[in-house]
């Protein structure tokens, strides 16, 4: 997949380049590590339509974006082929995740890999592996400082931190 400064997009197996005019229904934010792996995966699912590509948010993740409309039965149809995706062992073996957001930008999925504890270099990532639950709060205490907070999860055989920015609400 090949991208332009400013974005693109192309149809079918193509390229995803700068051209003007991306695609406007956001599919998917994905960790630049598994781009072309997602567009391959895109095109094989949807050949017919368009693929585009934003600029990277605050935390490294790519925004993807399709034409509209985006049905529920295409939403339905890309979630079994991330989930099909997810099942693969070079996945499995690099600790790949989907989640869903919800945060004041509103509700998207996120395809993306663990950050090792000794990467991390802020934002909003799974982090990780850890041997255990304590391992994974220890690094958080020493680590993370307001508004920046963690969930412990179990993923896979091992422990990790989920960081995110913390509700100022409580």
């Amino acid at each position: 997949m090949t991208d332009g400064a400013d974005g693109g997009s192309a149809h079918g197996s193509g390229r995803v380049s700068g051209a003007p005019g991306l695609p406007d229904v956001e599919v998917l934010r994905v960790d630049p590590r598994l781009l072309d792996t997602v567009a391959s995966l895109f095109w094989a699912t949807f050949p017919e339509r368009r693929l585009g590509r934003g600029e990277a948010d605050v935390d490294g993740r790519v925004p993807l974006t399709t034409d509209a409309p985006w049905l529920p039965a295409a939403a339905e149809r890309w979630r079994a082929a991330l989930d099909a995706l997810l099942r693969q062992p070079f996945a499995r073996a690099g600790g790949a995740y989907l989640r869903e957001v919800r945060d004041r930008a509103g509700r998207r999925d996120e395809l993306a890999l663990p950050v090792a504890p000794g990467d991390y270099g802020g934002g909003a990532w799974l982090v990780g592996p850890f041997v255990d639950e304590r391992a994974a709060d220890a690094w958080a205490g020493r680590t993370l400082r307001p508004p920046w907070v963690h969930d412990v999860h179990r993923h896979g055989s091992a422990w990790y931190a989920d960081v995110f920015v913390g509700d100022p609400d409580g």
